[in-house]
């Protein structure tokens, strides 16, 4: 890591290599840290690996990145398996659905990855299901939240390829989990 930032700071030739290996020493540094059971700070480390080598990936051809775009995706595949591991309910909802968020800014722009938040939603309606009593206000404002932010990384989606034929499964799914969610919610309001 140190010796990919001193060469960074001073601009040595091959950049890109340079950004390669910080990005592989933040990497090994978030599993270490996920060993230990700090996950915060391992999907953090993550991320900014992700990041570095998404701009190393901008230095060079697109034909040369390509094995690149498939290890960003493991970076990110990793994340989503430590998303929300030290929660349960809305909280493990809310922080798959914000790591969903960054891969998208990152560049990460897989169908996977907005099946998953299905998955992320899914989970916050079975919270809500098994819920014997009312939510509370922030509760329901937090879930409220959720579904608006999966809306709007489905939406970006459709923006970004308006002809990919697999958002109406996808819209289709999340409109089965809202109506879902709000049934749960009227059916305990009404106890």
């Amino acid at each position: 890591m140190e010796a990919a930032e001193a060469a960074l700071e001073n601009n040595i030739p091959s950049n890109h290599d340079w950004l390669i290996r910080k990005s592989a020493a933040l990497a090994s540094k978030a599993t270490d840290q996920s060993k230990t059971g700090a996950i915060t700070g391992a999907i953090n480390n993550m991320f900014e690996a992700s990041s570095v080598l998404r701009s190393a990936m901008g230095k060079v051809r697109r034909d040369d990145a390509s094995d690149w775009d498939a290890r960003q995706a493991a970076l990110h595949d990793q994340i989503w398996f430590w998303a929300g591991h030290e929660d349960k309910g809305l909280g493990r909802a809310s922080q798959q659905l914000s790591s969903l968020e960054k891969m998208w800014n990152i560049g990460d722009l897989r169908i996977t990855n907005f099946k998953r938040i299905l998955s992320a939603l899914e989970g916050a309606v079975s919270f809500l299901e098994q819920k014997e009593s009312r939510l509370s206000s922030s509760q329901r404002s937090l879930f409220e939240q959720l579904l608006s932010k999966g809306q709007a990384l489905i939406d970006l989606r459709k923006e970004r390829f308006p002809m990919d034929t697999r958002h109406d499964l996808i819209i289709d799914s999340f409109e089965k989990i809202r109506n879902r969610a709000y049934d749960t919610i009227l059916s305990q309001n009404s106890k």
